[in-house]
């Protein structure tokens, strides 16, 4: 039987584990897709005091995933059309946590904007095919910005 898992809008008091969890996971999965430059930038971004500010910022929404041991995956949208992170924890990968989570995140931006057409993603090399069986699709090839290495990716939902 799979374990519940639960999934809610994040709170203020959320940030610390949100950056443990998106830490530890861009190790395993992000690092060698920057230079090492590019991988202290993107672990400043993913740092508890980053996320309480995006947080508080009006242009961002998180969504946390949690079962019997905790948080097992966030989500982050910006602007309601941007998929700016999504996290699982390595060893909850394949029990749906990531699409529930996406889901929650795509359908309360569809509901805040109902006009809204395309959700984009900047996909790391490791994401691009998960973000696939999400529906998106590359909206090109690979770039590199600031030392980190992604692919643009989008969803058109009308």
């Amino acid at each position: 039987m799979k374990p519940l898992v639960h999934v809610r809008e994040a709170a203020l008091a959320d940030a610390p584990v949100i950056a443990r969890l998106s830490i530890r996971e861009s190790a395993r999965h992000i690092r060698a897709d920057c230079s090492a430059a590019g991988f202290r930038e993107l672990l400043a971004t993913l740092a508890a005091r980053a996320v309480e500010t995006r947080l508080r910022d009006g242009d961002f929404r998180y969504w946390v995933a949690e079962d019997e041991a905790g948080v097992c995956g966030i989500c982050a949208l910006r602007e309601t059309a941007h998929l700016y992170h999504l996290f699982v924890a390595s060893d909850r990968h394949g029990r749906g946590i990531g699409r529930r989570l996406w889901e929650t995140a795509r359908d309360d931006s569809l509901a805040r904007r109902p006009s809204l057409e395309t959700f984009t993603v900047n996909a790391s090399t490791f994401a691009v095919p998960v973000y696939a069986r999400l529906g998106f699709r590359r909206d090109g090839g690979e770039w590199i910005r600031n030392g980190i290495r992604s692919w643009p990716m989008s969803l058109r939902v009308r």
